[in-house]
């Protein structure tokens, strides 16, 4: 699976993907709950790491205070050091 260009992602294209992965999840019996995480854990995943690991910067993107994204951190098992950026400036990934 390709990862898009976050930069250029637009509603439609969205919209598209999510219908794709349910479609998956769906034909695969995945659990409801587990594919929540799974996404949740990704989407924190790149933002963290579009933010170079500060968390503080993530959780004011996502609007929520930094203990917040911490929580959501511990829960998904989401590791707080060693962030390396797999998103360049352009938001292409490498």
């Amino acid at each position: 699976m390709t990862v898009p260009n976050l930069r250029r992602l637009t509603p439609i294209k969205l919209a598209d993907a999510i219908e794709s992965l349910a479609e998956h999840a769906i034909d695969t019996n995945l659990d409801p709950e587990e594919v929540t995480d799974q996404f949740t854990k990704r989407y924190l995943e790149i933002l963290l790491d579009l933010e170079g690991g500060n968390q503080v910067h993530t959780s004011r993107r996502l609007g929520v205070h930094r203990n917040t994204l911490r929580r959501y951190m511990n829960r998904l098992q989401i590791e707080r050091r060693g962030y390396t950026v797999k998103y360049g400036a352009d938001g292409q990934y490498s």
